[in-house]
Order: C-alpha cells, then structure tokens, then sequence
C-alpha cells in the first residue's frame, strides 16, 4: 500500500482535472491506499468534489489565505522589489565589494558587479514565492509524516504555479515523485516545455498518446511515459428521453479554449439551411455574457439554453435527453466530457485535437472536424440533426463499445496507476542508489 500526497493549485468544484482527480483518489483510498490532497489554494464551498473526497475520509490540506494573497502580492511586484531590496542593501554591498576588491587585488567596479549579481540572485530566491507552498507542505508533511513507501503525485503543469520548481524541490525528499500532463502539449499553441524540470519527475504520466507525443516531442522527455486514460464510473443504460429536434449538449467550462463561439455559428449556419437544431450549453465561465449576447444576435434565442453549473447527479438526466454531445476545443488533453459521452452511449462531434481521435472515430461514433472550421463543424451537426433517431442510437452504442473496451472504470485506472507508483518508486531507489 502507498501513501499518496497529489499536488495541485485548485479544486474547484467543477472541472476536467478535478472530475478526473477525485475518482482516481477515491478508488485508490478505497483499495487500501492512504491519499492526501494539497491544493495551493483553498476551495471555495459548497463544493462537491471537497464533499465527495470528505465523504471518502480524504484530508485536503490547503496553504492558508493569508499565505496566497502574500504570494499573489510578491509575485506581481518582484522585479519592483528585487531593485528596492538592492537599493536598501547597497551600503552592505558597497562593503562587500570593498573587501572583495581589497583581498583580490581588483578593480573595485569589478567586485561592485559581482556583489550586485550577488544580491540579486539572493533576493530572487528569497522573493521565489512558490517554493513558500512547498515548505508550507513541508510543514504538513512534518505534522504527520508520509508512512512509507510514499508516492508524490504531482498534477498538470499549473501546479503549484510552478511544478517544475515543485518538481526539482520535492526531490529533496527522496519520496518517488511522479508527474501527470493533463493537457496535449502542441508546439503550434504552447511554449515548448523546459526539458530539465520535468527529468526531476521519476515517472510521466499522459492521459492521451497525443499527451505522451507532446511530452516527447516539445517536452524533451527521456523517462518512461505511462498513458493512462482519465477515470470515469459507468452510466446506467437507460432509454433517451430526447423528443422533438434533435438535441445537441455541450458540457465545458464557457472559454476561449472550449470553441463555444464557433458552436453558436455553425449552429446558426444550420439552421439559416432550414434543419431544426437545439443547443445545450452546460456549464459556466468567463465568455457567457458575450456568448449570450452572440446567441441574440444570431437569434438563436430559442435554440440555446445556457444552463450554467451542472453537477455530477444532474449529468444523467441531461445526457439522457439529448441525442448527441458536441464539444469544439481548440486543444485538449482527453476529454472527461467525451468519456462520459462514451460511457452514456452518445454520438460525438468534436476537433481533432488532443485525445478527442483516441475516443471518437470519423463515422464510427461520430464526427471529427478541424478546429475553428465553422463549416466543417456546420456540415458535421447538419448530418447529424437529419439522421433518423435509430441511427443516432447506432452510432451512441458504438460509442459505449468504446468506453466499455478503454478501461475507463476508476477501478482498472487505478491498477494502472499503482503500476506506474510502483515502476517510480523502484526508479527513486535506483537515482537514490546511484
């Protein structure tokens, strides 16, 4: 059995990583592991994914607000206060270079620069404030010490706001460190990942074979990458409930990244051709007032709904009375979203980015389309609004042959995942030994 601390920056009650995370963590406590959670910042309540981990006797540690709002303050201004902590040092400095100039027998100017550079790189990690979440952990760890052997899961590249410091840091430790890239790094949308930090992870893991690409591929990773898909519990088969026009969901957080504008013009498009069309938004985000407004002015008043915040137990009864699940990224790692579209039995239109080829396959169980392709993406939902229901239903049980098939159950997920702590924690003994 291991003990497993998994760091992130947030928990938020609704997202890809979090539904993903907290199967995964659930299963693993659930099969004899002791799981932590340490998230940067606090979760806001209520919060189901805090309620579900709580229920399953799962700690989240949290650094304290107080520490966060410092953090936030420092990182805005610290090249501000790099040049005013040099400015309050410079007597001490002056002194230093004197005595350097003095012992080395050497241009004054010269022992100036140097202590300059001195200060400066001193103050910079004095002023690197995320590693304050690490001795914050360190602090967590120190009250109740990881019981042997313990696992270090780090996951997405925004955690802690720097993984790979908190990579390179928790090496100290000697704990196995593994870290997963929930996204699927593309070198035409994302700076190329530094290759270094991510060598202080013992093992790698992707959630696609597009994920695992691009950690080779722009990540300059050298370790073992394990794939392993995202966690999701089976839906019950149960009859559609969809009547009148075909009925189109799209669950994703409303962002830039989620292709939500283009959705509302290819389903404009659709029905200017005179196909009857009806558009589920679920979720919520930073673009919804602008993409209600852009739903107005294409007057698609009574084909949208925005349905804001969906939980977990509203899911069902949505997926059941809709006819297909859309979802239009831009980038994706792999797409609970569509997993759960596979594991609910539906049709899937979706870009051809990230994982979505890993789920959904051209005229298998749905449609692929280019990313931003409002035609093409047009052209797909048409073919499926005209197509009899029985066809939909076709092509929603190929879908659920695919989940059934990709061993998406957090039972088998968590076996895998516990392979892959087992393979770092005997590449830890050898980099330890070594």
């Amino acid at each position: 059995m291991f003990d497993i601390t998994m760091l992130m920056t947030v928990l938020a009650p609704i997202g890809g990583i979090e539904s993903a995370l907290v199967p995964l963590a659930r299963e693993l406590q659930a099969q004899g592991h002791r799981v932590r959670i340490y998230v940067v910042r606090r979760p806001t309540l209520p919060n189901q994914n805090v309620a579900s981990l709580t229920a399953a006797g799962i700690p989240i540690l949290s650094a304290p607000p107080w520490l966060v709002r410092l953090t936030d303050l420092v990182r805005g201004r610290r090249l501000a206060l790099i040049a005013a902590g040099l400015t309050l040092l410079s007597p001490l400095l002056a002194l230093l270079a004197l005595a350097d100039a003095l012992r080395r027998g050497r241009a004054w100017q010269r022992s100036w620069q140097g202590a300059q550079g001195v200060g400066r790189e001193r103050l910079a990690r004095l002023l690197a404030v995320e590693h304050w979440y690490y001795r914050h952990l360190q602090s967590a760890w120190r009250r109740s010490p990881p019981a042997a052997p313990a696992i270090v899961h780090v996951h997405g590249w925004g955690c802690g706001e720097d993984p790979p410091g908190a990579l390179a840091w928790l090496r100290r430790f000697d704990y196995p460190v593994v870290y997963t890239e929930h996204n699927s790094p593309d070198p035409a949308l994302h700076e190329p990942l530094v290759a270094a930090p991510l060598l202080n992870a013992d093992l790698l893991i992707a959630v696609s074979a597009a994920g695992r690409d691009g950690l080779i591929g722009i990540g300059g990773a050298v370790q073992p990458i394990a794939v392993i898909p995202y966690p999701v519990t089976p839906l019950p088969a149960r009859p559609s409930t969809a009547s009148g026009p075909c009925t189109i969901i799209c669950v994703a957080r409303l962002m830039p990244q989620k292709g939500h504008r283009d959705l509302l013009h290819a389903v404009a498009q659709v029905i200017a051709a005179g196909v009857q069309v009806r558009l589920l938004l679920a979720g919520d985000g930073p673009l919804r007032a602008e993409l209600q407004a852009l739903a107005a002015e294409l007057h698609l008043g009574a084909q949208v709904r925005f349905l804001g915040i969906v939980t977990h137990a509203d899911l069902p009864d949505l997926l059941a009375a809709s006819d297909a699940v859309v979802l239009p990224s831009y980038w994706e790692g792999l797409p609970v979203a569509l997993i759960e579209a596979l594991a609910a039995g539906k049709p899937i239109v979706a870009t051809r980015v990230g994982g979505n080829p890993e789920l959904v396959v051209d005229g298998e169980n749905g449609w692929l389309v280019a990313p931003g392709d409002v035609p093409a993406l047009a052209a797909a939902l048409t073919d499926l609004a005209q197509r009899p229901r029985h066809e939909l239903h076709a092509l929603g049980e190929a879908s659920r042959r695919r989940f059934q098939a990709g061993g998406f159950e957090p039972a088998a997920v968590a076996a895998r995942t516990v392979a892959a702590y087992h393979w770092a924690q005997q590449a830890s003994r050898s980099r330890i030994n070594a």
